[in-house]
């Protein structure tokens, strides 16, 4: 489980990271600039959502799987007796939620085993 959640972050970041840095030579690199005029998160919802009934579908399954995932991170870390459930939420909002996922699973398992 522990050696997903780096290729979840790598994958995950790296295309964010590409598409942030797209942005930014829009504005010729100047990041103040760039923080100032940018509209990145309007344009990474317009890149996800809009153009076609199907992007917009696999957005919104995306987000349903995030809202699932964080009470099955609740729900399961009670049955199992996992602690810090709340450590993989944050993970999973401030990092990824595929990134979460694998920990969450590591721990349930080993809290299970004992």
């Amino acid at each position: 489980y522990l050696l997903l959640s780096p290729i979840c972050l790598a994958l995950t970041w790296s295309n964010i990271y590409w598409f942030v840095q797209d942005d930014l030579a829009r504005f010729g690199g100047d990041v103040e600039v760039w923080m100032e005029r940018s509209e990145v998160f309007v344009k990474a919802y317009e890149e996800v959502s809009v153009g076609s009934p199907a992007r917009w579908w696999w957005s919104s399954q995306l987000l349903l799987l995030v809202c699932s995932l964080v009470v099955f991170f609740y729900v399961e870390s009670a049955r199992a007796r996992v602690t810090r459930t709340w450590s993989y939420v944050w993970l999973g909002f401030g990092g990824a939620i595929p990134m979460a996922l694998p920990p969450f699973l590591a721990s349930h398992a080993d809290s299970r085993c004992q």
